[in-house]
């Protein structure tokens, strides 16, 4: 279930932190503890508002149970430390806790605990401020708005602020919850709110394997947090579709300070100047591994790519030609290796090896660097669509 990264719903003596939800990888052979809500009801209505669709239809389409019960963690048999890496995961914009369950289920089965993160800087579809309780819907852009990427820059940066400031209290959290070491305000949440459960979970997290993870606008965010302090308690950080538009020059230029692999959906690597940030970001530090998955739309990773049939999502503008099954069980393919690389003792370059069995050449390969491998996807993986 959702809970504040202090382990509590409600405040505390000092600012909680952001709404979460974890993902993990659980023992199958323990009872179910219960089965939350896929999608919380407000969050429903909330969708139905900034999409444009009847609040009946959003209500048949998410108003089901989760996949996953609820079941105790399972052990880390076999990894080095014993324990866990962990993934934080910034939403893009008009997100919410569950826009990203499915991909984060991926994560969470290739050996990880995730930590899906609600920001509460006014640019997702819904989120409840940890302090009032009060909701927060999208806020529109400011009057005279003429959209110039100054005046972007400049309307960002206090949702980045914000944002960067939430992905610090996370990280926090976790180093100091993770293995064990429970503070004392901690552990009083624990008692007070019966969420013994999280504890248990971040007993088996590794403190020194965490990793940064985001898509579009959650990649600025993730991008500025690492060079604003998190790059020495990080060990890497996987970029999707990276929105670099609101974040200035300087800082894409500085680069990432991490080891990172980027994935780029086949309609973003499309886009020139996202193009053109993306290898100026790279012009520090090169990335581990880029990869683009051919005939995806900029959604290919948020949960929407399921929430109705194929056909009607593509008329929608959600899904490309790909099949998103094969899209889906391509990307997280790819991420795994790429976690795997992350996480290893000496990152380096080139992660894809022939580990896929379609490669392709493309126009956009020369355009972005000469490490992109364009990824058809034509994996099989067996999911369970939301």
């Amino acid at each position: 279930p959702p809970v504040r990264e202090d382990g509590r719903r409600g405040g505390t003596a000092g600012r909680p932190g952001p709404m979460l939800q974890l993902l993990y990888p659980a023992d199958a052979s323990a009872a179910a503890l219960g089965r939350e809500r896929y999608v919380r009801p407000p969050v429903i209505q909330a969708l139905a508002e900034t999409l444009g669709f009847p609040f009946w239809f959003s209500h048949f389409v998410l108003s089901r149970a989760g996949v996953d019960a609820t079941r105790v963690p399972a052990r880390a048999l076999g990894r080095e430390a014993g324990r866990w890496p962990v993934v934080v995961f910034s939403s893009g914009l008009l997100g919410c806790l569950e826009m990203y369950t499915q991909f984060g289920r991926e994560l969470a089965a290739a050996g990880a605990i995730v930590v899906l993160v609600e920001h509460e800087d006014g640019s997702g579809s819904y989120a409840e401020d940890a302090c009032t309780g009060e909701v927060l819907r999208p806020q529109p852009p400011p009057r005279n708005y003429s959209g110039s990427r100054r005046e972007l820059i400049r309307w960002r940066r206090p949702f980045l602020r914000k944002r960067v400031e939430e992905l610090r209290q996370v990280v926090d959290f976790v180093r100091q919850t993770a293995g064990g070491v429970v503070k004392s305000a901690h552990q009083g949440a624990v008692e007070d709110e019966g969420h013994g459960l999280l504890f248990d979970l971040m007993s088996l997290a590794d403190p020194s394997a965490v990793i940064l993870a985001g898509h579009s606008f959650g990649t600025a965010s993730v991008l500025l947090a690492l060079q604003q302090g998190l790059a020495g308690v990080v060990r890497g950080a996987l970029l999707y579709d990276p929105w670099l538009a609101p974040v200035p020059d300087r800082a894409i230029n500085a680069g990432v300070p991490v080891p990172y692999a980027i994935f780029l959906s086949g309609e973003w690597a499309g886009y020139s100047h996202e193009v053109a940030r993306i290898r100026a970001l790279g012009r520090r530090r090169k990335a581990v591994a880029v990869a683009c998955v051919a005939g995806t739309r900029h959604q290919w990773i948020s949960d929407a790519t399921f929430w109705l049939p194929q056909f009607m999502l593509r008329h929608l503008h959600v899904l490309g030609p790909a099949d998103r099954q094969l899209a889906h069980a391509a990307t997280a393919q790819a991420t795994r290796l790429a976690l795997e690389e992350l996480l290893s003792e000496r990152p380096c370059r080139a992660v894809f090896r022939p580990t896929f069995r379609a490669w392709a050449r493309s126009p956009v390969e020369s355009s972005l660097s000469s490490d992109l491998a364009v990824l058809h996807p034509q994996l099989s993986l067996d999911l369970m669509p939301l």
